[in-house]
């Protein structure tokens, strides 16, 4: 161990300053100069726009406090674990804490900041709380920060902000990459659906399918009887049926609910209007209320094919424009029936560009999860590192 390295509790060496909310009946604290930062803008390791702004009065008669440009702010109340640097003089609202070196403390702004990213897992680990997880301010004083000589921890910053800005820009180029595969997808179906081709035809949804409105009941604690599919479950176009929750539902209304290989289910509202999902090989299940079913008549137009349609430029061109109700927008049957489908009218072709596009989809599948496995390797090599420079058992190595 290096002799010249101690190691203190976090509250010897800092304040650490709350925060709270003025009164948001008064419309005098809002809309001033000063940034009061939440939770909700901690979303990069400096925080420097905030989406709300408040006014000196405010900061005078409220709870709220106003911290220095450079100061460091954890989260100990809802998004524990973040941790963030104020580009500006911010105020902060009660779920955030400034921690702030106290007069002469032996410590390193930047190095403090490193130091409580290499011990989010711990805090977030201390999470109390049935609904909101949070931990108490004696907890996070008593944390115990290792504390090299000043110039030791200088050099352990330089470190981490030369290998963190490498690795941050390998990281967004990952997440271009993964924007770049999904793209190449989307341009390709826009181009077939836009182009078209002999023998391509388009009719009104109604037409070609039935819709039906889904089942309304409640979800069983049991395991018992049929799932129920949800508009929640469907997550970036999969659903995890192990997951799927089971209901009741009357035996003479199982057979019209029940859902079957080639059903495309659509969201009808909400902020997942007009999304869709092919079922496949689906265990016993039925369809909830927010949903609305699409059953292609005989002799007609493949679901497959249909399925590729209801992500094309095309159709969302008619959603959005169709759209109604709350802020989260809402689509019924009546409206769904009216959107017009293009497809080669020849259940050949359709099978066709079915497996033609299917396959460029896959391709594109499989370049985004390459770089998803490269995103958190980048991620990890990022913790690794962290933790590594912030032991004071051993000398940091220079990666």
């Amino acid at each position: 161990m290096n002799s010249n390295w101690k190691t203190l509790s976090l509250g010897e060496v800092c304040d650490l300053i709350g925060g709270g909310t003025p009164s948001k009946s008064n419309k005098s604290y809002y809309g001033g100069h000063i940034p009061w930062a939440t939770v909700r803008d901690m979303s990069s390791d400096v925080i420097t726009t905030t989406e709300h702004s408040i006014t000196s009065k405010a900061v005078e008669e409220s709870s709220t406090n106003l911290l220095p440009a450079g100061s460091v702010v954890i989260a100990t109340r809802v998004g524990l674990g973040k941790v963030c640097m104020l580009e500006h003089d911010t105020a902060i609202n009660q779920d955030l804490k400034g921690v702030i070196p106290k007069k002469n403390a032996p410590l390193d702004v930047r190095y403090l900041f490193w130091w409580l990213k290499s011990v989010a897992d711990k805090i977030v680990g201390a999470g109390r709380g049935a609904t909101v997880q949070g931990v108490k301010l004696d907890f996070v004083k008593t944390l115990q920060i290792p504390l090299p000589p000043l110039p030791e921890q200088r050099r352990i910053v330089a470190l981490l902000d030369e290998a963190f800005a490498a690795i941050d820009q390998a990281i967004e180029n990952t997440k271009k990459n993964i924007e770049n595969a999904k793209e190449l997808f989307d341009s390709y179906l826009n181009e077939v659906f836009t182009k078209k081709g002999e023998g391509w035809v388009e009719r009104r949804l109604g037409d070609i399918a039935n819709t039906q409105y889904g089942f309304t009941t409640k979800t069983a604690s049991s395991q018992t009887g049929p799932k129920i599919l949800r508009i929640t479950d469907i997550q970036a176009g999969e659903v995890q049926w192990k997951s799927v929750p089971h209901c009741i539902i009357p035996a003479d209304k199982l057979d019209r609910y029940s859902l079957k290989s080639g059903d495309i289910v659509f969201a009808r509202t909400g902020a997942t209007t007009g999304k869709s999902y092919l079922i496949k090989n689906p265990p016993p299940s039925v369809f909830a209320s927010y949903l609305i079913r699409l059953q292609m008549k005989p002799a007609t137009v493949l679901p497959e094919f249909v399925e590729l349609y209801l992500q094309s430029a095309s159709y969302w061109t008619q959603i959005q424009s169709g759209t109604t109700g709350s802020a989260q927008g809402g689509f019924n049957a009546s409206k769904l029936s009216e959107l017009i489908v293009t497809y080669p009218i020849d259940r050949e072709d359709q099978l066709r560009w079915v497996d033609n596009l299917s396959a460029v989809r896959e391709h594109c599948s499989t370049l985004q999860g390459i770089q998803l496995d490269k995103h958190a390797l980048l991620v990890e090599l990022k913790r690794s590192i962290l933790q590594s420079g912030m032991q004071h058992d051993r000398q940091f190595v220079d990666y």
